[in-house]
């Protein structure tokens, strides 16, 4: 998908790679279930990280002044951009 997405020579890209997301679903998944517990304990970019902070760091990716070509958050970046 992020190569499709690269392919198509975007003027700005940013591509966001979160780890595993935590957050309000209408539909829980098992594995989720099962494994958010330890995600929030792993550090850096393995760490789960809520989905409202994906959107506020790509929010404030979105509003920064334009920097051309592409970028790509990891998770870790998320967390901080995300304040």
């Amino acid at each position: 998908m992020e190569e499709a997405l690269i392919a198509q020579n975007w003027p700005r890209l940013t591509i966001a790679r979160p780890s595993m997301l935590l957050g309000d679903r209408t539909t829980r998944r098992v594995n989720e279930t099962l494994f958010a517990p330890l995600f929030r304990l792993l550090p850096g970019n393995w760490k789960s990280i809520d989905a409202r902070d994906v959107a506020r760091a790509m929010l404030a990716e979105a509003l920064a002044p334009a920097q051309e070509g592409v970028t790509i958050l990891t998770s870790s970046q998320l967390r901080e951009k995300a304040g």
